[in-house]
């Protein structure tokens, strides 16, 4: 007689591992449908929910980055610029970001202080390099928005 036995069953488990941010928007979701995560990726696994790319730019620049394409951006034109138009600039770029987009360009908080926005940091930087590069640019040829508005309409 010949006799069958049951092979020992084979549990396989997968460790996925994921960074902070992404744990903690794995989380919104889940509460979003009440639930908890486990219960959330089950009922992925069983199919009784699906998830949907959707395609950001998520890309996020700096204060920094920003700030540089400025200076640049002013030597492209023979443009005088301080530490405090490039605030200014900075500022206006945020501004025009969340009003069209919804959301922010980069992540810094600026502070309201007497000659308009400021992000301490940026500000202390923007002097040190500004300081250096000596007599780069040479006198304000036109106004700051002048210049602003001639790139919008290229």
């Amino acid at each position: 007689m010949l006799a069958m036995t049951q092979a020992p069953s084979i549990k396989t488990e997968y460790q996925v591992t994921v960074n902070y941010p992404v744990w903690q928007r794995v989380e919104k979701i889940a509460e979003q449908f009440n639930l908890s995560v486990s219960e959330l990726l089950e009922h992925l696994a069983k199919g009784e929910l699906k998830v949907v790319a959707v395609s950001t730019n998520s890309e996020t620049l700096s204060d920094r980055e920003i700030a540089n394409y400025f200076i640049w951006l002013a030597s492209q034109f023979d443009v005088e610029i301080n530490a405090y138009k490039l605030q200014k600039l900075v500022y206006y770029a945020q501004a025009w970001h969340l009003a069209i987009y919804g959301t922010p360009l980069f992540n810094a908080d600026f502070q309201a202080w007497v000659h308009g926005p400021v992000i301490p940091d940026l500000l202390a930087s923007a002097r040190n390099f500004l300081k250096k590069s000596g007599n780069f640019w040479k006198k304000l040829q036109m106004p700051i928005w002048s210049m602003m508005m001639k790139l919008w309409n290229e």
